[in-house]
């Protein structure tokens, strides 16, 4: 069978079960994951995918998998992993979530010209699995100032043991979520922020690749292949 462009060859290799997609790391290294062991062929394959990354439609690191959407075409979807903290830097906005837990606290001690993070101090670590389903686990949630003024730390003391705590909990969660998905599209995510400093921050998330079927026929190869010599008939 003879193959002219990209996606006729990914859609035959897929529908007989020979490829399942590939691996991409941040730096653009790549694994095939395939059960071809054709070298002609598995050239072919890494000038593809290489295409696919390099050329901007597989954009992020993670595992991409080729699948038939309901019309019956190829299409491809990417699990993702990424470190938004080390790749794209801090995108929460502390202050907007100290906010929350000083209004709800209506705390009256705080210095109106300091910045609420040399205030008050937040530590939290949250796990998002899957923000439409509300699925997440926050095993650490701590609210504290820095003993730098004596009022404020009785104030903050005093109104933490008064108040509905989980009530608070679940307005700095929704905080985060929001700025989360202002910034971002991935459904899951890991936080941590220790004394109101964001320490580590990556996303994961299910995506369909766009543009991927008109790439891959964009993509121009040369190949006939026998699939008899690789046991297929």
């Amino acid at each position: 069978m003879k193959f002219t462009n990209a996606y006729e060859l990914i859609y035959s290799l897929y529908e007989k079960d020979l490829i399942d997609g590939f691996d991409s790391t941040i730096r653009g290294d790549f694994e095939v994951s395939t059960s071809i062991d054709d070298e002609k062929i598995l050239k072919i394959l890494d000038e593809i995918c290489a295409d696919l990354i390099f050329g901007g439609t597989a954009i992020y690191q993670g595992c991409y998998e080729f699948e038939f959407d309901s019309n019956n075409d190829l299409s491809m979807s990417v699990q993702i992993d990424d470190d938004i903290l080390e790749f794209h830097g801090n995108t929460f906005d502390i202050e907007q979530i100290l906010s929350v837990i000083s209004n709800y606290l209506s705390l009256e001690c705080l210095e109106k010209d300091e910045n609420l993070e040399f205030q008050i101090s937040l530590d939290i670590e949250l796990d998002f699995h899957d923000i439409e389903k509300s699925d997440y686990e926050v095993p650490v949630f701590i609210i504290k100032d820095f003993d730098y003024d004596e009022e404020l730390t009785n104030e903050i003391s005093k109104k933490i043991k008064e108040c509905d705590i989980d009530k608070l909990k679940e307005l700095v969660i929704d905080e985060l979520v929001k700025q989360h998905k202002d910034n971002h599209s991935y459904t899951g995510f890991s936080l941590t922020i220790d004394e109101s400093q964001i320490m580590s921050y990556s996303a994961s998330g299910h995506e369909e690749v766009e543009d991927f079927k008109q790439s891959l026929e964009n993509h121009i190869i040369d190949i006939e292949i026998d699939f008899t010599k690789l046991g297929i008939d």
